[in-house]
């Protein structure tokens, strides 16, 4: 489930923004999420089975929870 949120000047901002960045000399994907949740913790989840190279992930999934940005 995708989480949004609304603020002054933006509607329907994903809670979770992400990015991917593949080295094609290496084989490897980097995947970078930032929670913009300053209390939860969210899930997140990359279906990376279409990426070229050998994945080590099981049925070419990631799953993971992203902390929340509290800095206490």
């Amino acid at each position: 489930m995708l989480v949004k949120f609304t603020c002054k000047d933006f509607t329907d901002v994903p809670m979770v923004e992400s990015a991917v960045v593949h080295n094609e000399e290496l084989g490897q994907l980097t995947i970078f999420a930032v929670n913009r949740d300053m209390k939860e913790a969210l899930d997140f989840e990359a279906d990376v089975r279409h990426s070229r190279g050998n994945s080590q992930l099981k049925d070419g999934r990631l799953k993971s929870i992203v902390r929340s940005l509290r800095l206490d």
